[in-house]
């Protein structure tokens, strides 16, 4: 089996300076209910989820006045403090529930690194899926939806997908009525920046 290599680059460490640290001081205290003069952000990260939707930060803050570090997370849209472990409880449930299709070994990838994006996979979907005709033309807009630009090919026993996708693509793709399964292609390698 061919080995990829993949950089986790999921939870990319953004320094917070100048007039964006301003923002993210006002936004986190907000959240608090404290004033933006209260907290120094020191240190802003995606909490990457593969099955959850919606786009989250974790926010390193000090308190000025206890000198206390603590994380916040953030729901990026909406600005609202969430709970980062009953998040990634959540993705858990989700990949146990939505992520049958999906291989153990690339399930459990899934949920250890959710922020990677390249993984090379290889969904099967049942054989009319990539017949000619709406099937195919309901399939190929649901893969469009979801960022994944190739077609499925013909095999032995049905259609198959080979992509190099986001783990997000992946955990979506597996959630799709007419895929049987998704594989991994690649054992893949993490290398840690």
């Amino acid at each position: 089996m061919a080995v990829a290599v993949l950089v986790a680059a999921g939870c990319p460490v953004a320094p917070v300076a100048g007039s964006s640290a301003d923002a993210a001081a006002s936004e986190v205290a907000t959240a608090l209910g404290l004033r933006p003069e209260r907290i120094q952000v020191l240190d802003r990260r995606d909490l990457a989820l593969a099955f959850v939707e919606g786009d989250y930060e974790i926010y390193t803050i000090r308190d000025l006045v206890t000198g206390e570090p603590q994380d916040v997370a953030l729901d990026e849209r909406t600005g609202a403090r969430v709970d980062a472990e009953a998040l990634r409880a959540r993705d858990r449930e989700l990949a146990a529930d939505r992520g049958v299709k999906l291989a153990p070994d690339l399930r459990e990838l899934l949920l250890r690194h959710p922020e990677l994006p390249a993984i090379e996979v290889e969904a099967t979907f049942d054989p009319g899926a990539g017949a000619a005709g709406p099937k195919r033309r309901q399939l190929e807009a649901e893969l469009a939806r979801l960022g994944i630009a190739a077609s499925p090919v013909a095999v032995d026993n049905g259609w198959a997908l080979r992509a190099s996708l986001s783990a997000r693509q992946v955990a979506r793709l597996a959630q799709l009525e007419p895929v049987r399964s998704v594989e991994l292609l690649a054992d893949p390698v993490i290398l840690d920046r």
